[in-house]
């Protein structure tokens, strides 16, 4: 396999294209998560906006039977209506919402021309005064608005109840609807229970708790309680933009998802963070550490051949340094069969030192057939036989041959091996001549 070696003088572009192709990977990468980060919490957000939808559905079916007892009994007053038949209407109407439309509905009631009317007929108790209620007084304050009055827990029923009221056009007189929010608690435990939802809940403006998909959290105040999960979200809820926020209890996360009912209440949705982000996360960070793996990995493999190229460049010095006592020295690959010149001091000079060439046992063997004196060739060509190299430097450092060359020169040949293959094959040798004694002037 062929080495790779970078010039010096291209290793801080190398280096600089590492770190920018690793950038805009992992860049690339935050992206995806962020958008699929995005994807999952948008879905969790239409569940809520569902949630509320329908929570806001009951409450304008409340609100809307109220604002038309308000405008007919306003008609009637003001044809002078009496109030036995403002009674007949409460009653009327009560039994019509209560049996027909929506059995949470308890009755109209209120007060008119004075005079407290109810169309369930229940009769207060002695000293009650009805302009000293909550829902006489939020309709007042509300000044001809729907006035949707703090629920309460029923202590007999455990139900949470709530009145929505609203003043005559008189300025004093106003009707009110006592509803039960059963069917907002059974619309949050369902939903809590059809989706990935640690709990669900729906807060009014001071933190009472209008239902929850665990029912003994009904009726409490969270903002008023220390060190509960509820007062966490309850303390964050207006103070949080968007529709989600985060909050953080007993060492866990959680994102609180929160989507308006009316003007004053809010449906939540509480999702531990690890249930919907937990795999994205974990993806992120093993795709980071990945990449910080095959980039450290190419960093080292880049180091490596670094310094197997600067120890060869150490080499190759001190091979030319020494080859200056031989005639030849090539640096021959037997795998591929081809050669290097380290240094040529005579024979044919048409090949530069350190170009490689191909042929490297036919051009051996040509050369000494042309710089061999006739009585060694046959020994000379068995000597180079790359065949036999591996097993005749087997455990040896140099095997060597002496001849006499056509100059009448006493030559020693070597052989010297560099490299082996993992399998103990001989993979690269050094071919090296020298002249050590020239007949011709008794050197």
């Amino acid at each position: 396999m062929p080495k790779i070696w970078i010039p010096k003088k291209y290793i801080p572009m190398f280096i600089t294209s590492l770190f920018v192709i690793f950038g805009l990977i992992a860049v690339n990468f935050y992206v995806l998560y962020h958008n699929a980060r995005e994807n999952m919490i948008a879905s969790r957000e239409n569940e809520v906006l569902q949630a509320a939808a329908e929570a806001n559905y009951f409450l304008v079916e409340s609100v809307d039977a109220v604002k038309m007892a308000a405008y007919s009994i306003s008609r009637m007053q003001a044809k002078n209506a009496s109030s036995e038949e403002i009674l007949a209407y409460l009653t009327k109407e009560s039994d019509v919402y209560t049996k027909s439309i929506d059995w949470n509905f308890t009755g109209f009631y209120g007060v008119f021309n004075g005079v407290y009317l109810d169309g369930i007929g229940w009769v207060p108790e002695p000293g009650y005064v009805a302009e000293e209620r909550p829902w006489y007084i939020a309709a007042k304050e509300a000044e001809g608005e729907i006035a949707l009055v703090t629920p309460y827990l029923d202590s007999q029923t455990g139900s949470v109840m709530m009145s929505v009221s609203e003043l005559l056009a008189d300025g004093k007189s106003a009707v009110s609807l006592d509803i039960s929010l059963d069917g907002i608690q059974n619309l949050t435990e369902e939903n809590a229970a059809h989706h990935i939802w640690k709990c669900a809940m729906i807060l009014d403006a001071d933190g009472f708790v209008v239902a929850h998909s665990d029912p003994g959290e009904l009726g409490k105040e969270y903002l008023s309680e220390q060190g509960t999960l509820g007062n966490v979200i309850a303390q964050n809820l207006y103070s949080a933009d968007g529709d989600y926020y985060e909050v953080r209890h007993e060492g866990k996360s959680y994102l609180v998802f929160k989507a308006p009912i009316g003007e004053e209440w809010y449906a939540l949705a509480v999702v531990n963070e690890n249930k919907i982000l937990g795999s994205l996360q974990t993806i992120y960070i093993v795709f980071f550490l990945t990449l910080i793996l095959i980039f450290g990995a190419i960093a080292f493999i880049f180091w490596k051949i670094q310094q197997r190229h600067l120890y060869t460049e150490n080499l190759n010095r001190q091979v030319r340094a020494m080859a200056n006592i031989y005639a030849a020295v090539r640096l021959i690959d037997l795998s591929n069969d081809t050669f290097i010149f380290i240094t040529r001091n005579g024979g044919e000079e048409e090949v530069r030192v350190g170009d490689k060439q191909g042929h490297a046992q036919t051009e051996l063997r040509a050369t000494m057939d042309i710089m061999t004196e006739v009585r060694f060739k046959k020994s000379m060509y068995e000597f180079i036989r790359f065949e036999t190299l591996g097993d005749r430097l087997k455990d040896k450092s140099t095997i060597t041959k002496e001849y006499i060359d056509t100059n009448n020169c006493r030559c020693v040949a070597r052989f010297v091996p560099v490299e082996w293959d993992e399998d103990k094959t001989l993979h690269v040798v050094m071919w090296m001549v020298e002249i050590i004694e020239n007949r011709n002037t008794g050197a």
